[in-house]
């Protein structure tokens, strides 16, 4: 009886042992599998933040607050290449790198101080201190074109800011009859498709997906 009762014991033990060594092959093995893929899954992630249009040619093209030198490049280069003459600046936050100088200067300000200082004609940009999110931004630049009569704008933000703000802007000017190319900005500072790379990457990367999550939410 002894015998067979340590038998039975045996295995189950051994029965146990095999699922445990099997359960740890298989999380192994998923690991192995990710450490493998980690760079295209990776540049994965990076692209779902990425929605952004070929430009096309308009009289206005409105530049998101926040990233004032590489968005106010990107738009020189729109204005050189001839898609666009005018240019609307948003953003009434003030950067705290100017607060920390003593300039009163906000994200809308410095965009347009930059453009002027490139040779932008002062007549053919506009400044809007009045929106301090992608939200606020989408009604300001609805308003504006309802005022104004615009049927077909560019908008020109960060790359990793457009998925964001086409879902933003779709929601804000459906059936409103204002169509919209949104075009991208790369980065000054680091390849959108390599974040992990440098610090600022990480930064932007992080950021924008914590704040995708949120609208999702809201």
């Amino acid at each position: 009886m002894k015998n067979w009762t340590t038998r039975v014991m045996d295995l189950i033990r051994n029965f146990f042992h095999r699922r445990r060594m099997i359960r740890w092959s298989i999380y192994l093995g998923i690991i192995v599998i990710l450490f493998l893929l980690r760079f295209p899954i990776m540049r994965g992630m990076a692209s779902c933040l990425i929605s952004a249009d070929e430009p096309e040619k308009v009289d206005y093209c409105f530049i998101m607050g926040g990233g004032s030198l590489e968005r106010g490049k990107h738009a020189l280069k729109m204005y050189k290449e001839g898609f666009a003459s005018y240019f609307v600046c948003t953003g009434e936050n003030v950067p705290s790198i100017l607060e920390a100088v003593g300039t009163k200067m906000t994200e809308a300000e410095a965009t347009a101080f930059y453009l002027e200082k490139e040779g932008i004609p002062k007549e053919n940009i506009i400044v809007i201190n009045q929106s301090t999110s992608t939200l606020e931004e989408a009604k300001v630049i609805h308003r504006f074109c309802e005022e104004h009569g615009l049927k077909k704008i560019m908008l020109l933000s960060s790359l990793y800011h457009t998925s964001r703000m086409r879902s933003v802007f779709d929601n804000e000017l459906e059936d409103s009859g204002i169509e919209y190319c949104l075009v991208g900005a790369p980065s000054i500072k680091y390849k959108e498709y390599e974040w992990w790379k440098t610090e600022e990457g990480l930064i932007a990367f992080n950021n924008e997906w914590m704040k995708k999550i949120y609208y999702w939410f809201h």
